[in-house]
């Protein structure tokens, strides 16, 4: 066999083991052979899942920062619930929350952090009430979920932490132990929510808003 009929065959094998490799991903994201829950993850066929949630938002949204989250990778997709918040609910739990900040500031154990926290709490719920008085703005509860999808185990760790690093600007990222898979059914295009009660946040229309790309 020539040299160069040698190489022809071996760019053919790459070429048909790379081929392979992309059959069985598509296979598996349409329709896999097999799903099993973890305590931490899913796995999917041969890919291993994970979908984390958003906890703890902060009181402040960057735009910015949010463009820059929502074009992170091909590996990671959001998910976000949105409903129509009442109106009066909404004043009511405003006030409420008020109320329990500045008893949190002046707590026994409040320290310059809870402050600062409790302040800027204050002021965006405050500032809401304007909006809803004034503005005749609406209020929606979000539910946000980050799923991953990686080769192994390793891969998912991995781009866990990068993940959580990057989120840490719009609030606290929760991998839901011993919940994996109803975090996982709640990613499904199925329009149903199984951990709405671990991740949500009052938000008016400009915030909402900014979860979505093409603001």
């Amino acid at each position: 066999m020539k040299l160069l009929d040698l190489f022809k065959s071996n760019k053919k094998d790459e070429v048909a083991e790379e081929s392979l490799i992309q059959n069985e991903n598509l296979l598996t994201a349409i329709s896999p052979d097999n799903i099993k829950e973890e305590e931490t993850y899913v796995r999917v066929g041969s890919n291993y899942t994970r979908t984390l949630l958003v906890v703890n938002y902060s009181p402040v949204i960057d735009q910015r920062k949010m463009q820059q989250i929502t074009e992170m990778s091909e590996n990671v997709s959001i998910t976000n619930y949105i409903k129509e918040y009442p109106l009066g609910e909404v004043k009511d739990n405003l006030v409420k929350s008020i109320k329990q900040n500045r008893m949190k500031k002046e707590g026994r154990f409040a320290n310059e952090q809870i402050i600062v926290e409790a302040d800027a709490e204050i002021e965006s719920a405050q500032q809401m009430l304007k909006n809803l008085t004034y503005a005749n703005d609406k209020i929606f509860l979000l539910h946000t979920l980050i799923h991953l999808v990686a080769k192994n185990e390793s891969e998912l760790e991995q781009l866990t932490l990068r993940v959580k690093s990057r989120f840490s600007s719009i609030g606290v990222i929760h991998n839901p132990t011993d919940r994996a898979m109803d975090a996982f059914n709640s990613f499904l295009p199925l329009s149903k929510n199984h951990v709405k009660e671990l991740t949500y946040k009052m938000m008016n229309s400009e915030a909402v808003s900014y979860f979505f790309p093409f603001h």
